[in-house]
């Protein structure tokens, strides 16, 4: 990329780790401003950052390159698409952070390509370590022997990045045969199907809190591939991974009755759950934080090239529109969030949970 781009930052909540993530790529990217309504925080972020802050779009300069639009879409009740619709049209490249309506996605590639910039739907999950790992081993495991079930639970608020996880784990995902079996008066929806032949069970989080909509989601992704032999398991996008072998009984090779006194020396470690890394560690080093951001680079990296790389913005595109099809349907399956409004616990209330909570696990 011969010329540095600048950048502004929509959005002063999770925009901060994306700031953060661009001053460390001001080598590539000048992050000259942030975009936001002029809380105390996003004052903040400004100061920190030493960048200007921008209350209205009259204020921000004509000679942007490149907008993060990290605010919360129409699919959520936020302005997201309105800024999107705003930079496109001003000849200006777009990261817009999912959840993304699939028809929007369709009209921002159509409005992008007339305008002759890229747009792109920011997804650093697919980018957290993790989650690349995990689908990495299940596609070596794959070529030893074909998966005979998937099971995974997740937050429809993050089913796009598990889906897309899907496609890069099976050969060809491109016709999945899914149907809900339940109804929506409990918060998880359960689908049942398949996909390449592969049975599929999954449990959705199917409940959306407008006014805190991320508190609300009980877990975020949780992943269990199974083979005739065993399984391979992520519990969380920032938990470890772990490989379950078959529960067997050695009895039936027994005749004495003494099967169980004697050690079957046979089976060994080979039969106990096998950690393939050690995320534990790392997350103390690192901290949360930092994984967040490690994987927003890597993210924004694959956006640069599809700017300078006509053909990677044209394959990504159409990943990309494949998988909100797809993402479409699943939706329609499951139907809207049931919105829940409840009291929510105040942020010392919380605080002294968390700290009760920690408290006991740590004693244990």
């Amino acid at each position: 990329m011969e010329k540095k781009l600048k950048a502004v930052v929509c959005g002063a909540s999770f925009g901060q780790f994306y700031m953060e993530a661009l001053s460390r790529m001001s080598d590539r990217i000048e992050l000259v401003g942030l975009v936001a309504r002029g809380s105390e925080k996003s004052i903040r972020c400004a100061e920190i950052y030493g960048v200007s802050l921008f209350t209205s779009k009259d204020q921000i300069p004509d000679d942007i390159d490149i907008a993060f639009v990290i605010l919360r879409s129409a699919v959520l009740g936020g302005a997201a698409n309105e800024y999107t619709d705003f930079f496109l049209d001003r000849g200006v490249h777009v990261l817009q952070e999912f959840p993304v309506h699939p028809d929007d996605v369709r009209n921002n590639f159509k409005k992008a390509r007339k305008n002759k910039v890229c747009y792109h739907v920011g997804d650093f999950y697919l980018h957290l370590p993790q989650i690349r790992k995990f689908t990495e081993y299940v596609k070596k495991l794959n070529e030893i022997c074909p998966p005979s079930h998937i099971q995974m639970s997740l937050a429809a608020a993050v089913s796009m990045p598990a889906l897309m996880m899907l496609r890069d784990m099976l050969p060809s995902a491109n016709r999945p045969e899914l149907k809900c079996v339940s109804d929506n008066e409990t918060p998880f929806q359960v689908i049942l199907g398949n996909i390449d032949g592969v049975p599929v069970t999954a449990e959705i989080h199917n409940e959306v809190n407008t006014d805190d909509p991320d508190s609300a989601m009980y877990l975020l992704q949780a992943f269990n591939v199974i083979y005739e032999t065993g399984r391979l398991s992520l519990q969380d996008p920032l938990g470890d991974i772990f490989w379950y072998p078959k529960v067997k009984s050695s009895v039936s090779r027994y005749r004495n009755g003494a099967a169980a006194r004697e050690p079957d020396k046979d089976s060994r470690a080979k039969d106990g759950a096998v950690s393939l890394s050690s995320y534990e560690t790392q997350l103390s080093e690192k901290g949360v934080n930092e994984i967040w951001v490690q994987a927003i680079i890597s993210d924004i990296e694959e956006m640069l090239e599809c700017i300078t790389d006509n053909k990677a913005y044209m394959i990504y595109s159409q990943k990309i529109m494949t998988g909100a099809a797809q993402w479409e349907n699943f939706n329609k399956l499951l139907g809207f969030p049931k919105r829940i409004n409840g009291a929510k616990a105040s942020p010392e209330q919380k605080d002294m949970l968390i700290e009760r909570i920690s408290e006991f696990i740590t004693q244990q």
